[in-house]
């Protein structure tokens, strides 16, 4: 009896060896780029106004409301309103209802779009159901009442999305998704079925050390190989060159110059159109420069320049590209409050000419 006591525990500990160190996914929040618990932004839309003592003077009396959000002590925006021919307080022309339960999450959200110019009237509503670790399990859809579609999503013990349904406006499966994980919860493959259960497609995933695939191929039903997505390479080709993103070039890479503290100073690299692209990181690894070249000939620069504490304050962008001009220049002022988040906005050409002017009003909690 005791020999088989000990052999029977033996057995859960070697079927239990891959997955006893797993641990189930966390929902993570929702991160907004403004700081301050804001309950309120009001977006105001102006006309030109420039003068020579003072180019970036703004007569706020002709600023008009477009469009108005509002926001929950949980930071969830809740409704927004939007005034497309300045009309307001009149009826909106669009207007956007958010509702949220006790968990911060959003259950439904419906819009009404009035019938403006080539845009048709419209209303949709969308309802959202979670499972008890706050992931989405079913996305209902709505359009002008009538019912269009439904996802479910179904959910392992370590909330890895294992399946996807998509079901069709006669609420009928009209295809469906297999997913594979691994014991790190990352999605190693993923596979298309029809409503038949005939594999129409499937995606299988390589990664490195990190939590971010690297390598994607995609198969056709007969499993032959479609496309190899090769993320190292395309790392390269200026498809992470956003300026709201905090990545940054990869050791990997050529042409890479660092400050002493280790960040990336200048990098240099090619993108999928064979452009020489050119980029200069400030010490706190945020982008303040980025020339580009075609065969040795300038096509375009952009600049930023920040506060101290990261808000950015000025974007411009020179290009060769304007027709009919052989150099065109439009910069982006931004005047921000105490929480960095922009309340004015200038846009002024090459001539100095305001060509854009907005305001934000926001109410903080």
């Amino acid at each position: 009896m005791k020999y088989i006591i000990i052999t029977f525990s033996l057995l859960i500990l070697i079927s239990c060896e891959n997955t006893i160190n797993r641990i189930p996914r966390i929902k993570e929040m929702n991160e907004r780029d403004y700081g301050g618990k804001v309950k309120r932004i009001v977006k105001y839309d102006c006309d030109k106004y420039w003068t020579d003592e003072h180019p970036l003077k703004i007569n706020k009396t002709s600023c008009k409301i477009y469009s108005i959000m509002e926001f929950n002590t949980d930071e969830i925006k809740t409704k927004e309103m939007q005034w497309y021919y300045l009309d307001y307080p009149n009826d909106p022309g669009y207007i956007e209802i958010i509702k949220v339960n006790e968990s911060g999450l959003i259950i439904e959200i419906a819009a009404k779009q009035k019938k403006i110019r080539n845009m048709e009237s419209c209303e949709t509503k969308t309802n959202y159901s979670y499972n008890q670790s706050g992931f989405e399990t079913e996305m209902v859809l709505y359009i002008n009442g009538k019912f269009c579609t439904r996802w479910e999503t179904i959910f392992d013990e370590f909330n890895c999305k294992i399946k996807k349904i998509i079901y069709d406006e006669n609420n009928e499966i009209e295809n469906y998704y297999i997913n594979e994980f691994d014991n790190r919860n990352r999605k190693i493959s993923s596979s298309k079925f029809s409503n038949k259960n005939v594999l129409e497609k499937k995606w299988v995933k390589e990664y490195d050390d990190s939590d971010e695939w690297v390598i994607r191929y995609t198969y056709d039903s007969d499993g032959k190989l479609l496309d190899k997505d090769d993320k190292r390479e395309s790392y390269k080709t200026n498809k992470i060159n956003s300026l709201y993103t905090s990545r940054l070039p990869d050791e990997r890479f050529k042409d890479i110059e660092h400050y002493t503290n280790g960040k990336v100073r200048t990098w240099h690299y090619k993108n999928s159109a064979n452009n020489d692209i050119y980029q200069t990181y400030d010490e706190n690894g945020r982008i303040i420069e980025r020339k580009i070249y075609r065969n040795d000939e300038w096509i375009d620069t952009f600049t930023w320049k920040y506060r101290e504490d990261g808000s950015i304050i000025e974007e411009s962008e020179s290009t060769s590209r304007v027709v009919g001009k052989s150099y065109y220049k439009k910069s982006t002022y931004y005047r921000v409050d105490f929480n960095g988040n922009w309340i004015e906005k200038y846009i002024i050409d090459s001539e100095g000419n305001v060509t854009e002017l907005a305001i934000r009003e926001i109410e903080y909690y």
